[in-house]
């Protein structure tokens, strides 16, 4: 039994150690995230942007102002700044010591950006009526799906990404009650593990082919 448990325990950690696999190893592969990103992070910031106005839009005067201007403008210029970021740096030669520095970083920010927008998305949730919040169930799940896609070549981003947002988003939703909130929820659910399992093959197809290890 205790075999039995070690074995699982080392094909678990195996499968983890190359879904998590970041290429800092792999200087070249690296780079062509970086440059890849330059291309694909303004696109996927410039939606979140316009996103989050239009939701905080149809929040004024429903939310309190923290929550309906103050936050959004928060996000939206940390978004801007990255965007900035990145196009910077898709201009420019870097080596692979900063190109590994800009993927952790993007992870980081992956995680802590979905943390932030989904809890704030939430957040008005309460405040609107059927139609605001079917607004917010829209924002939620369009939003990271489109972030998820744009971080296609660095599958541990897009995975931070979904979890951070369409989980808490789909829990959310199910336990708000309601049919139609339910039905939201688990078809979030639903699609978003489709598109991570086709990402995860896209990535892979990417990465072991052209930069071997």
């Amino acid at each position: 039994m205790a075999l039995y448990l070690g074995h699982s325990v080392l094909v678990v950690s195996k499968f983890l150690k190359k879904l998590f696999y970041v290429p800092e190893d792999n200087p070249d592969l690296a780079i062509a995230q970086v440059k890849m990103f330059s291309r694909q992070i303004p696109l996927m910031y410039g939606m979140v942007i316009v996103n989050t106005l239009a939701l905080a839009y149809s929040y004024l005067g429903a939310a309190p102002d923290w929550l309906s201007i103050y936050v959004p403008v928060l996000l939206v210029s940390i978004s801007a700044f990255r965007t900035l970021s990145y196009w910077h740096a898709g201009k420019q030669e870097i080596s692979a010591g900063i190109a590994s520095r800009k993927l952790r970083q993007t992870i980081i920010f992956a995680g802590l950006l979905g943390t932030f927008f989904s809890s704030w998305a939430l957040a008005l949730f309460k405040y609107g009526d059927p139609y605001s919040q079917g607004h917010v169930a829209f924002f939620s799940g369009v939003t990271s799906l489109g972030i998820v896609v744009c971080l296609m070549h660095l599958r541990v981003a897009a995975i931070v990404l979904a979890v951070t947002t369409v989980g808490p988003t789909s829990l959310f939703l199910l336990i708000a009650g309601g049919q139609e909130h339910t039905a939201v929820g688990l078809n979030l659910m639903i699609v978003t593990v489709a598109v991570l399992y086709v990402l995860s093959n896209h990535s892979r197809n990417f990465i072991e082919p052209a930069f071997p290890k």
